[in-house]
C-alpha cells in the first residue's frame, strides 16, 4: 500500500460554473462523456465560504478537475490533472482549455495516455518481470501449438 499525504484541495478558478474533482483510476474509451473518467469523486475548496478542503490521498494518484471559466454567456470547461506529491503538493501535469461542451471527446485519449504512463512507470521491477513471465509463457505454448500444426501439415503432405 502506497504512502497516504493530506492534500490541500484547490480552489476553482470560477465558482460561479460547475466544478469538481475525481481520484482518477481509469478512463473507458468506448464513452464520449464524462462518464468515460472512472475514480471516485472528492470535494474541492470551497470559494464561497472559504473553506479550505483537505483529503487524505495516496502518493502517485491523479487528481481530475474539472471547471468552466469564463463569461456568463462565453464559459467553457478547463480540465486539469495533477499528481500528488510525498510532500502533499499538486504537481499539474496537464491543462487543457476546451473549445466547448464536448470537453470529454477532446481530452479522454489524452488523458488515457498519461494514465497509462503514469501507471506503467510505477510498477516495480518485480511486477514487470511477473508480467514478462506470464507473457513469455503465452508466446511458448503459441509456439508450441504452431510446432504441432506444422508437423501434422508436413505428415500429411508426405
Amino acid at each position: 500500500m502506497e504512502k497516504k499525504v493530506i492534500v490541500e484541495m484547490p480552489f476553482p478558478a470560477d465558482s460561479r460554473w460547475k466544478y469538481w474533482a475525481k481520484i482518477l483510476e481509469d478512463v473507458d474509451t468506448s464513452l464520449s462523456n464524462g462518464y468515460a473518467f472512472k475514480g471516485k469523486f472528492i470535494p474541492l475548496s470551497d470559494p464561497r465560504h472559504r473553506n479550505i478542503r483537505k483529503v487524505e490521498i495516496e502518493v502517485g494518484k491523479i487528481i481530475m478537475v474539472y471547471e468552466e471559466e469564463g463569461s456568463r454567456k462565453y464559459h467553457k470547461p478547463v480540465i486539469t490533472l495533477y499528481e500528488v506529491k510525498e510532500d502533499g503538493s499538486l504537481e499539474e501535469i496537464f491543462s487543457h482549455k476546451c473549445d466547448g461542451f464536448s470537453w470529454a471527446l477532446e481530452v479522454r485519449d489524452e488523458i488515457k495516455k498519461i494514465l497509462y504512463e503514469k501507471k506503467k512507470q510505477k510498477q516495480s521491477k518485480e511486477e514487470k518481470k511477473k508480467i514478462l513471465i506470464e507473457q513469455k509463457q503465452k508466446l511458448l505454448a503459441e509456439l508450441q501449438q504452431i510446432n504441432k500444426e506444422l508437423e501434422a501439415i508436413e505428415k500429411g503432405e508426405s
